[in-house]
């Protein structure tokens, strides 16, 4: 009696130590099973927070959510409306509870889906005041039913001159974001370059020592 009341402990430490982990992997994965979100799938949850002019974070019942809006662009924040787009998410959806359609996953594993306040599909709500283009090389996931709703709302905006359509010719966001990439990618082609000679003329300074 006196081994098993001296050593049963620490057996069963040691064995702890080794199962923890496992229970752990076990429980996680039974977590996200049961909270899983397929593709096709329609959710719904409050707004918790407002990223941008076209993506939100969602609160569902057991996890949050980051959802980009199917079928268009708002302008980034460094451009005319940017700003604007924005407000009207948080005037409009903040703390409200919205009905996601998801469609898709980008490259920044946000879903992107469908969103609607009240039966209003919020992407044509922002393309109505000129807050928003229609994203159309991104059009595939959606039915064709809403892309030509989409098309009609940025139709009748720009007719109006709304918003950004106050410019003859504004700057779309997917070609801004191509130009920064750009930009980025030339100002690191010339650090590389500057770093390379530094390196070579002081292997070079070395060999003259």
């Amino acid at each position: 009696m006196e081994y098993w009341n001296i050593e049963a402990p620490e057996a069963l430490n040691r064995y702890f130590i080794f199962i923890l982990p496992v229970l752990l992997v076990f429980f996680f994965w039974i977590y996200r099973r049961l909270t899983i979100i397929r593709i096709p799938s329609t959710v719904s949850g409050k707004v918790i927070s407002i990223a941008d002019g076209d993506s939100i974070v969602v609160k569902l019942r057991f996890r949050k959510i980051r959802v980009r809006i199917a079928g268009i662009d708002a302008p980034e924040h460094n451009q005319p409306y940017g700003h604007e787009a924005q407000l009207f998410l948080k005037n409009h959806l903040y703390l409200k509870k919205v009905r996601i359609q998801i469609v898709d996953r980008d490259r920044y594993a946000r879903f992107v889906g469908v969103v609607t306040l009240d039966k209003k599909d919020i992407a044509i709500e922002l393309l109505r005041r000129g807050l928003a283009w229609c994203y159309k090389d991104y059009f595939f996931n959606l039915l064709e039913s809403y892309q030509k709703r989409y098309e009609l709302a940025q139709f009748q905006a720009r007719q109006r001159r709304l918003g950004l359509w106050l410019d003859n010719q504004p700057l779309e966001p997917w070609i801004l974001r191509q130009q920064e990439r750009i930009k980025r990618q030339r100002k690191l082609f010339w650090i590389k370059i500057f770093l390379a000679l530094l390196l070579l003329s002081l292997f070079i300074g070395y060999l003259f020592l």
